[in-house]
């Protein structure tokens, strides 16, 4: 099977010393039980001789120390994984991590994507467990192969009870381990949604509105009907496995009594000696175990592995997005749409019918329309999120794709209605480096001329307070401030293009056009792209773009838009008037 390459692959290539230890000691342990058998009918051949000679004492203390190896193989094969998981939790995970931060971006909106993820979360685990089954079964073999010379001797029947009890324990397992990989298909997404609500309970924001709203109870409902219906599902499944396990069992304690009763009768037929009826005796319910249980149980969990290293094929051959080959920053700073058509990945639907426009170097734009015209869906192509689509979207000469991820970084910044503020230091949410902020001109000149981050002084720590629950002393930021560090990030970098994707849409109008009004100084000479439901601050963009059913119904500032007393005009007029409304209804209480 080709895992078990893979697995032997990966483990040798990220931890060789471990793994080579792991071999050794498994394989060794493999020849215990055999060798355990020969010890001791040796000991008792000698003792009823009465010939305690060195060769008795040295067989009694290989048997306790074989005995003592017994007794510590478990611990000798737990502390020899986790050394093994360490190494692989250490580098293996890492380059798992990677490998996901380089998939192309519209693989995170395909929900398949994350069940592969979810079932493929524990990677260093994985390919630890799968390793240990895979050298864990010519250990089982090796003891088994011993032992069978050792009752073949002694009548050729016990192979075939072996290899019976064998193929009926094989089956159950196999049957049951079927059903239950059916199972982890089918409940990927119940299980995605479970772990969701259950996260929910330790969420600081949820945490409040369980205090006003029926959301604690709705919440304990959803996953309590959740848990419930995927514990029923497994459940059926390994009922059935129990009963045949049970089965299995049943028929080892008899092929146990029956091989007993062999060695008895040819004991008293002199066909076999005292030693070896006492020792083979004693070996051969571990014999039935091993062949029930041990055996049994690792073939069916390498074939489960399988279904997993599936996911881990599946997670590999996710496309990775392409890393542009130019390195150099194109001369001439102009953004540049050529009837750029565009469709949702994995559907027909066309977003985009044919956009062309341009963006000049220390330009401000302002894309606008209705809720799910396409604006973000132009922002992510002009980042190159979205490679496949028809037409050009160049900057210069060059197309965005062709750009490498190192330019791109030095053309664009962006700041969305959904950006993250991580539990870092609230320095490190705005560097993401290790640049010191004492002595950075800019950040000095963004402090100093606004009050953007003017809360920052009420925190002991200053810049090197924590964010999050994940620090004793760290603190939780209102979500004006998380705005308000999120433009500071934004600022910050040496973007010549700044993109303002909704970033301020949880703000009042009022307060978020005297923002802007602070802002635009502070991006002098570059260009600002700016997408907003909001058209009073659109009318700061020295041009608007509306977009109307995926393409760019007009273009012009503001006043030349009202001119036309079209499309943005009706918008314009309409959503004046409604805050006017609510302006006059505010006044009023």
């Amino acid at each position: 099977m080709k895992f078990y390459s893979k697995s032997i692959t990966i483990v040798f290539k990220y931890s060789k010393k471990e793994a080579t230890f792991v071999l050794l000691t498994t394989l060794l342990l493999g020849a215990i039980m055999p060798i355990q058998t020969i010890l001791l009918k040796n000991i008792i051949d000698l003792g009823m001789s009465y010939k305690f000679t060195m060769r008795f004492a040295l067989a009694l203390v290989l048997y306790v120390f074989v005995f003592l190896v017994m007794l510590l193989q478990n611990y000798i094969q737990d502390t020899s994984k986790m050394l093994l998981q360490k190494k692989l939790s250490e580098n293996f995970e890492f380059d798992i991590l990677k490998h996901i931060n380089s998939l192309e971006y519209w693989c995170f909106e395909d929900p398949k994507t994350h069940d592969v993820i979810n079932r493929f979360s524990s990677p260093a685990s994985i390919v630890a467990d799968t390793f240990y089954s895979v050298v864990g079964l010519p250990k089982q073999l090796i003891s088994l192969f011993g032992m069978a010379i050792l009752f073949y001797n002694a009548s050729p029947s016990f192979l075939l009870l072996v290899a019976v009890l064998f193929c009926v324990s094989l089956f159950f397992n196999l049957i049951e381990i079927k059903k239950i990989r059916n199972i982890q298909l089918v409940q990927s997404a119940a299980e995605r949604k479970t772990n969701y609500i259950a996260n929910l309970f330790t969420d600081r924001i949820v945490a409040k509105e369980t205090r006003f709203f029926d959301l604690k109870g709705h919440l304990l409902r959803l996953f309590r009907t959740n848990t419930l219906e995927m514990l029923h599902e497994r459940n059926i499944v390994r009922r059935k496995g129990f009963i045949g396990g049970v089965l299995s069992q049943i028929f080892n304690v008899g092929l146990t009594i029956f091989g007993v009763i062999m060695l008895l009768a040819l004991g008293t037929k002199s066909k076999v000696t005292v030693s070896e009826v006492i020792s083979l005796s004693t070996t051969l319910p571990a014999l039935g175990l091993m062949a029930s249980f041990n055996l049994p149980n690792i073939i069916v969990s390498i074939k489960q592995k399988k279904y997993v290293w599936e996911d881990y094929d599946l997670l590999m051959d996710l496309p990775k997005k392409t890393e542009g080959r130019s390195d150099v920053i194109p001369h001439k700073l102009v953004i540049k749409f050529n009837g750029v058509r565009f469709s949702s990945p994995g559907t027909d639907k066309e977003i985009l019918k044919g956009v062309s426009f341009s963006i000049a170097s220390g330009e401000s734009v302002a894309i606008v329309g209705e809720n799910g015209c396409g604006k973000s869906t132009i922002i992510k192509l002009m980042l190159g999120l979205y490679p496949n689509y028809t037409g050009g979207i160049y900057v210069g000469e060059t197309s965005v794709n062709e750009l490498s991820d190192s330019v791109r970084k030095n053309l664009f910044s962006a700041l969305f209605q959904d950006s993250k503020i991580y539990q870092l230091s609230i320095k490190d949410n705005i560097f993401f480096s290790d640049k010191k902020i004492e002595n950075n001109v800019a950040f000095n000149e963004l402090v100093h001329n606004n009050d953007l981050l003017s809360f920052v002084d009420e925190f002991p720590e200053s810049y090197d307070t924590k964010i999050g629950e994940l620090y004793s002393n760290g603190i939780n930021l209102s979500g004006g401030q998380l705005q308000r560090l999120a433009l500071a990030r934004v600022i910050m970098s040496s973007s010549k293009f700044v993109i303002l994707d909704e970033p301020t849409a949880s703000m009042d109008p009022k307060a978020e056009s005297e923002l802007y009004e602070k802002l635009f100084p502070l991006f002098k000479d570059r260009s600002i792209i700016i997408v907003s439901h909001r058209l009073a601050t659109a009318k700061m963009a020295d041009r608007i773009l509306v977009i109307k059913n995926g393409i760019i119904a007009e273009s012009g500032s503001h006043e030349e838009l009202m001119k036309n007393n079209s499309y943005y005009y009706d918008m314009f007029t309409a959503q004046s008037a409604w805050y006017k409304k609510r302006g006059r209804k505010n006044d009023e209480e």
